[in-house]
């Protein structure tokens, strides 16, 4: 059964966000300080790879860069940042039906998108979610969501 009030018919802000984030993540997401450490790792949700998850790199010092990512088809990310303490936030979708376009009437319907996973995971101040990166060292950060509250 969905909850109504989770799902979001439609969702442009979702497209946007989606190709906000690999455009974020070409640009911040490229190490370009002296500090910069590499970090890869796999995202799953109760032992399932999420593909096209946003995984946003929050630091905790507000003057620090972020950077953003999007997984692969296994959950997989990789990025550069900064060797600071991060908040790791982490947003996904799926497409739970289709709705006609308001807009376009005519034209084809619009998908409708549900967040899957748990909202501790997508807010900056509730994430449990944190990593801090060495300078000089490739580092591996699996996050395991579960989704239980």
């Amino acid at each position: 059964m969905v909850r109504l009030s989770s799902i979001r018919c439609p969702l442009p802000r979702s497209r946007w966000l989606m190709g906000w984030a690999v455009i974020a993540a070409g640009i911040l997401g490229s190490g370009c300080g002296p500090s910069a450490t590499s970090l890869s790792g796999f995202v799953t949700l109760d032992g399932i790879p999420l593909e096209k998850a946003i995984v946003e790199f929050s630091p905790e010092d507000k003057n620090d860069h972020p950077a953003v990512v999007l997984t692969d088809s296994h959950g997989r990310y990789r990025v550069s940042l900064s060797a600071v303490p991060f908040r790791v936030v982490i947003q996904c979708q799926k497409v739970v039906g289709q709705m006609e376009n308001e807009f376009d009437p005519e034209g084809p319907p619009i998908d409708c998108y549900e967040d899957i996973i748990p909202r501790r995971y997508m807010n900056r101040d509730t994430t449990p979610l944190k990593v801090q990166p060495i300078f000089g060292q490739t580092a591996v950060a699996d996050f395991e969501l579960t989704s239980r509250e």
